[in-house]
């Protein structure tokens, strides 16, 4: 029983806690997007300008975004700041070069100054997230407004805006916390004129999603001719990144199906055997008044007990076990009573089904059938031993 209880209230809390990371820990808008990557693509200034065109003339785009990469895809990069040129650099996560539509595409929300323009001045600007600007000693996001700060060469880059705390990549643990802190993300500006600095992703959201795809590869072969066109969804790259987790995941469940069998089976066995042996016990009890909530009392109570002990024993080594789980990952959620409250009402609910109809049914049985019944098995046991 403890075993199965342990690995129901697992199966239930990383449940939870993959729905957390793949649905709700990055920080962004991230349903029905699709990511149409332009790296291998002879992407110049023109045929940027010409693609973008022909994009918002279309009915089924309802938003896109360039940028070097996309939150959750692996492909971030790192960029050193400092608020003076003598002072050692502070490293960040950053998604490289945005255009102005990326914060609003992924729904992150500014708390502080402006988004970028579409103005080739803004190549010396940056947006900062909130951690980021905790992390570089602002004490106030007034402070950091319109600050300048050094690249780690020493050239100076300008604050335009704050926006909300949000994750480039997946929230597991990693080796590179050993060398920087994965806290606080830098923006720079994308300009789409800038024929060394090309954007690597479009990222792309459609009203409708079967007429936008052929659109968009109708678009993409006539601006690119000869280039690989490659999408793929946002969910699914997030989703790739725990794809381990998940597979354990599931495992997980196929052996918490066969313990919960064989525990089932054992208990029904023992049920089973105690109505047997408990036959003319039942039936005394019967005659003498006891009502069916009894006679399933005195059938169950050493099991119920049996139960009793094997949930106290699970529940601290199922916290424990749990805890460790949650070390893998940079945020987990809150555990919660009812991670532990509700695997034990299912195992409780699983457990009264296959003995529920001879449980019921031994109460229910005419007293003196039941002495009958034993007066019978006695008799027979005599002549079995005599024989």
């Amino acid at each position: 029983y403890g075993i199965a209880i342990i690995m129901l209230i697992l199966v239930f809390t990383i449940s939870h806690q993959l729905y957390f990371v793949m649905n709700q820990g990055q920080g962004i808008k991230n349903d029905d997007a699709v990511v149409l990557d332009l790296s291998l693509a002879n992407v110049t200034p023109q045929k940027i300008g010409e693609f973008t065109q022909r994009l918002e003339q279309e009915s089924s785009v309802e938003s896109f975004t360039f940028c070097h990469s996309i939150p959750g895809d692996n492909a971030y990069a790192l960029i050193g700041l400092k608020r003076r040129v003598s002072d050692p650099p502070v490293v960040f996560e950053t998604n490289g070069a945005v255009d102005p539509n990326y914060i609003s595409f992924f729904n992150l929300e500014m708390v502080g100054g402006e988004n970028f323009k579409n103005d080739s001045a803004q190549k010396n600007v940056v947006i900062l997230s909130e951690g980021a600007a905790e992390r570089l000693g602002f004490k106030q996001q007034s402070e950091a407004l319109g600050s300048t700060l050094f690249t780690e060469e020493g050239e100076p880059i300008k604050v335009a805006g704050i926006v909300r705390e949000y994750k480039l990549r997946p929230l597991l643990r990693s080796s590179d916390q050993l060398f920087y802190e994965n806290t606080g993300v830098v923006l720079s500006y994308l300009d789409l004129n800038n024929a060394i600095n090309y954007p690597k992703k479009l990222a792309i959201r459609f009203s409708d999603y079967g007429l936008g795809i052929r659109t968009l590869q109708e678009i993409f072969t006539t601006v690119f001719p000869g280039s690989a066109f490659m999408v793929y969804s946002i969910d699914s790259v997030i989703n790739s990144q725990y794809y381990n987790y998940q597979m354990s995941r599931n495992q997980l469940v196929f052996f918490l199906v066969v313990t919960v069998l064989v525990a089932l089976m054992g208990l029904y066995a023992m049920t089973s055997l105690k109505i047997v042996t408990k036959t003319k016990e039942i039936g005394v009890r019967k005659a003498l008044g006891a009502g069916l909530w009894n006679i399933i009392w005195f059938l169950l109570n050493k099991s119920i007990g049996q139960i009793g002990m094997a949930a106290l024993i699970a529940l601290p080594g199922a916290y424990f076990i749990i805890l460790r789980y949650f070390n893998d990952f940079e945020e987990h959620i809150k555990m919660g009573w009812f991670h532990f409250l509700v695997p034990l009402l299912v195992f409780f609910a699983i457990s009264w089904l296959p003995i529920a109809s001879i449980v019921v049914k031994a109460p229910r049985e005419n007293p003196a059938q039941s002495l009958k019944y034993e007066k019978y098995r006695n008799v027979v046991g005599r002549w079995w031993m005599v024989s």
